[in-house]
């Protein structure tokens, strides 16, 4: 097993450990930078609807009046969604700094791989060593599923980055024993609670099982002071998120009730059976890479299970303290997924932040033993966990080889900006909402026309039309502008009647194609 005083020479070059994570942020933050300037690619639907959330936070925040109670009734009625504001408002500095645009909200993202970098080294160097905290960071950067993301503009990142950040000051709250200390701790856990439950009210699951754990140790133990530190940790943190509550719980519950249908429409496996209780153990090895999954386990099952086997025969088995904090991060990760798995709609970036507890576990592994062939077994891992990153974000050679990559795209030019400056042209005085009645594509929906109208000073809005045929004649008659597609395939009854009548319409003229 491992002791607390490993020395990090036994595992790692002899630097300090903050210069090794810099150095680890820094060498990974020129990858992402590289990635984003070769890539041309267009943000999809998600990613528009998060870019214009965020856009309408910045504009928002052009003349804020922070000490004016108004002003914040005002913003917080205006975030009507399910989704916390809180990755918007992060996102603001980010474009006042670069302009607004796809890759400068992308940018954010440093930010939050820099949280998570330090929390999940902070929790292995606590809960185990300092090299089990060095490993795990740098797993958390090297998989796929983190890299993927943090390519991206969506919200999913962020909420990695508060809920490992909170469990870390969970942790060093229930096994502090100095009180000034707690009571650090508990402000800690406060403040990034508040901040998970800004982001997205679902994510208090990846701490529901370690809470609960918790209150009861205290209400066992009798640790009074533990108790009220706790009433004072919701207080604090409903200070933080209290607002936007207030004005938005009926678009959460609404948005909850509906969350099953969606994931039914996208052929999600159902609640409670037995294809939904294994879907994300299915996605485990694609989510952290195929060597990161086999080769410490295989390594745990070689040397552990020998280890093991000696113990048990000589009668000497005797569970430690490293025992007890590896069942603590086992809760955060078993409960996590158990939570996760009981909703209908699935999607390997809903349950991420569990893998930040996998990523400890398996820089416990790695560290399992002091032997040099051990040592070299853990540098050869994270070495090809690295070069599986590097060919699947890099147009390298065998690279066309691997599936579920995320290349940089090539510049195509889809019209979105030309399509929004015809319009502003034509109206130079008027904003305008487009109509989309096209099949959605990943370049042209209503979402992405939406982001590319704001880009242009909030010049033009987009909208879908058609959903329904009840609603054509309305959609008809409300609108100046459509962008329609001759010959959609696949059409819709709602759509291709749409497509008929605005032939049709007498009142509606072609424009441009």
């Amino acid at each position: 097993m491992i002791s607390k005083n490993n020395s990090i020479s036994q595992t790692f070059i002899t630097f300090p450990d903050w210069l090794l994570l810099v150095l680890m942020l820094t060498l990974f933050f020129t990858i992402d930078l590289i990635w984003l300037h070769l890539d041309n690619s267009v943000p999809a639907w998600d990613q528009s609807a998060h870019l214009t959330s965020a856009m309408g936070v910045w504009k928002y925040w052009q003349n804020p009046d922070i000490f004016n109670g108004e002003w914040w009734e005002t913003y917080w009625r205006g975030a009507k969604s399910y989704r916390g504001p809180l990755v918007y408002l992060l996102t603001v500095p980010f474009f006042n700094i670069f302009k607004a645009g796809y890759d400068q909200a992308i940018l954010v993202n440093f930010l939050f791989t820099t949280i998570i970098v330090f929390s999940v080294y902070f929790l292995g160097k606590h809960l185990f060593s300092s090299s089990v905290g060095l490993t795990s960071a740098f797993l958390c950067l090297v998989f796929p599923t983190f890299v993927f993301t943090r390519l991206d503009y969506l919200i999913d990142y962020g909420l990695v980055a508060f809920v490992i950040a909170s469990f870390t000051f969970l942790t060093l709250w229930k096994n502090s024993n100095n009180s000034l200390q707690s009571w650090l701790y508990t402000i800690g856990f406060a403040i990034t609670f508040g901040l998970v439950m800004l982001s997205k009210i679902t994510d208090f699951f990846f701490l529901f099982f370690p809470g609960i754990w918790f209150i009861f140790s205290i209400i066992k133990n009798k640790k009074w002071l533990n108790l009220s530190q706790c009433f004072v940790a919701l207080i604090i943190a409903w200070l933080i998120c209290g607002n936007w509550y207030q004005y938005n719980w009926l678009t959460i519950i609404t948005s909850a009730l509906s969350a099953n249908a969606v994931g039914k429409s996208e052929g999600d496996p159902a609640m409670m059976s037995f294809l939904g209780w294994f879907w994300y153990l299915k996605l485990l090895p694609s989510m952290i890479s195929l060597p990161l999954f086999i080769l410490p386990l295989g390594f745990a099952g070689i040397y552990g299970g020998q280890k093991l086997f000696k113990q048990i025969k000589s009668q000497k088995f005797q569970p430690t303290q490293d025992h007890f904090d590896l069942a603590w991060v086992f809760l955060f990760v078993v409960g996590s997924y158990f939570l996760c798995s009981l909703g209908s709609n699935k999607d390997s970036r809903f349950i991420m932040p569990y893998l930040t507890g996998v990523a400890l576990l398996l820089g416990y592994l790695l560290n399992a033993s002091r032997k040099s062939w051990a040592i070299w077994f853990k540098w050869l891992t994270c070495t090809l966990g690295l070069l599986a990153i590097l060919f699947n974000v890099f147009p390298l050679p065998l690279s066309a080889q691997i599936a579920g990559q995320k290349l940089p795209q090539p510049f195509q030019n889809w019209h979105q900006e030309d399509l929004v400056q015809e319009i502003v042209k034509f109206d130079p005085y008027l904003k305008n909402t487009l109509g989309i009645n096209a099949k959605n594509t990943e370049q042209i929906n209503h979402f992405t026309m939406d982001y590319y109208g704001r880009l242009q000073d909030f010049r033009v809005y987009g909208r879908e039309v058609a959903s329904s045929t009840k609603f054509v004649d309305k959609d008809l008659r409300s609108l100046s502008w459509y962008l329609t597609r001759s010959n959609e395939p696949r059409m819709n009854e709602a759509a291709t009647k749409f497509q008929t009548e605005i032939a049709q319409n007498p009142q509606i003229s072609l424009y441009k194609t």
